[in-house]
């Protein structure tokens, strides 16, 4: 009748109440109900994105100090050793501190950048856990544990020493330097993860909301030709 369809028009909606469309109105409802479970999910992706972003930020920054340490501890053990049972040269000598100091600056890195007070260049623990959909689905932000990065060996005298001192401590930052990539290729891979996940989130929910829009919105020119007919 004239007043229905003038209520329909008014509201926009097929449905003004349950026992117009009983089925109908149950199946908007339990799309209704998906649709706010899936974009409830939506805020925890922004979130492990921003734990992802940290992790690839770090890594990348103490990926660039160990490439840097490793060209001044290649540096310090290209430069001549003093001699055999003689003191450290004053050119080795102010390699080591400027040595020394990039190492300090890394730990400190390594100590001091959290996420939630946990620190995030690890893998002894999880970061961050997503859940990926409304089933409960989740995903933990873990790495593969990096080892602490070595000091510099202490200077020998001996020449042979010094020599085997040098191999040890160029092997030791190259394997630092291979868990660094690691890292930075783990937190990456998380990052990807997240997208790929926002973005089919983002479809099931453009879908459901279609499929929710079929069942509930008015044809406005169909309603109108109605009440010109009625």
């Amino acid at each position: 009748n004239l007043a229905e369809t003038l209520a329909r028009i008014a509201s926009g909606k097929k449905i003004q109440r349950p026992s117009d469309d009983y089925a109908g109105y149950t199946l908007a409802n339990t799309y209704k109900t998906d649709i706010d479970d899936y974009e409830d999910l939506l805020s925890g992706f922004e979130d492990a994105a921003g734990v992802a972003d940290v992790a690839i930020e770090v890594g990348n920054d103490i990926y660039e100090d160990l490439v840097d340490l490793k060209s001044l501890l290649t540096q310090y053990y290209n430069s001549p050793h003093a001699g055999e049972g003689l003191g450290e040269t004053a050119e080795r000598s102010a390699l080591r501190s400027q040595i020394t100091s990039l190492n300090a600056s890394i730990d400190s890195a390594i100590t001091n950048t959290k996420y939630e007070n946990i620190q995030v260049y690890q893998g002894a623990q999880a970061l961050h856990t997503i859940t990926l959909d409304p089933d409960g689905t989740t995903l933990d932000i873990q790495f593969t544990a990096p080892a602490a990065i070595p000091d510099q060996r202490a200077y020998s005298t001996s020449v042979a020493t010094d020599t085997q001192n040098g191999t040890d401590d160029l092997d030791d930052i190259n394997d630092a330097i291979d868990d660094a990539i690691l890292f930075i290729s783990e937190a990456e891979g998380f990052a990807k993860t997240i997208e790929r996940q926002q973005t089919i989130t983002d479809v099931i929910i453009t879908s459901k909301e279609s499929a929710r829009s079929a069942i509930l919105d008015i044809d406005e020119a169909e309603e109108t030709s109605k009440m010109v007919d009625l």
